[in-house]
């Protein structure tokens, strides 16, 4: 691990410092031996100093939003991100998905005409048939408005369970 960050930290000095520049001005100053640039076939043009310090400044820009409005930078930094808004979506999964809608907790099922409702056993409180009344009044009140229940039976199931109430009201 050490020794690839040393070998990291080795190349990149060898490539972005002034290291060849001294290297093959050597034989300037104390005479050619025979070993060049051109004779090594190597070419450290683009890693010189200016290019790189040029190239960081602009990232820095990018990063830094340091660019004015309408500048050629500016248009790239703001299609990057438009880029990114519509095209990675599909090839990026954030594990975003739609609320799956839930029907109102009470399950409240009215008739055409507004006089009967049938409502889940579970959103009224089923000890007597007043409390069973005044729950279907509190359920209702949202929805009908204010309502006054004049009857109210159980829906049973197949096996003789109460899985809901059915009540006819008076507005």
């Amino acid at each position: 691990m050490i020794r690839g960050k040393v070998f990291s930290l080795l190349v990149r000095f060898l490539c972005v410092s002034r290291f060849w520049v001294f290297v093959f001005s050597i034989p300037a100053i104390f005479g050619n031996f025979g070993i060049s640039a051109n004779s090594l076939n190597l070419s450290f043009s683009f890693y010189t100093l200016n290019n790189m310090s040029r190239i960081w400044r602009t990232i820095k820009g990018y990063l830094f939003w340091t660019y004015t409005r309408g500048s050629f930078h500016y248009d790239v930094m703001v299609t990057l991100i438009l880029a990114f808004i519509f095209i990675a979506p599909r090839f990026i999964d954030f594990k975003d998905k739609p609320a799956t809608h839930q029907p109102h907790a009470t399950d409240i099922i009215a008739s055409a005409d507004g006089t009967t409702y049938q409502v889940d056993a579970s959103a009224v409180d089923a000890q007597d048939e007043s409390i069973v009344r005044v729950n279907f009044q509190r359920v209702l009140r949202p929805i009908a408005g204010p309502v006054t229940v004049e009857r109210v039976e159980p829906v049973r199931d197949a096996s003789g369970h109460v899985v809901a109430y059915r009540a006819w009201v008076r507005r």
